[in-house]
């Protein structure tokens, strides 16, 4: 009998045999991969930690540019 799943894989992983590669399909202008009849999706959306982290750094880089332009102003204006 043919191996069914990989020791390091997740428990539900199974491996495609050639009797399910036939529902694997490639669309002929996009190229996007299809499985049986449904486009295959992957993203990544970022978690909530994630996306504060971003945010905190959005505002950090902000607030330095900011800043960097009073003390600028500063120089010029206040020499």
């Amino acid at each position: 009998m043919a191996e069914t799943k990989k020791p390091a894989w997740p428990e539900d992983v199974e491996i495609i045999t050639l009797n399910k590669i036939e529902m694997l399909g490639v669309h002929k202008k996009t190229e996007q991969l299809y499985w049986n009849g449904h486009p295959v999706i992957t993203k990544h959306e970022l978690g909530r930690r994630e996306y504060r982290l971003a945010s905190l750094a959005a505002w950090a880089t902000v607030a330095a540019a900011a800043f960097a332009g009073l003390a600028l102003l500063v120089q010029i204006f206040g020499g």
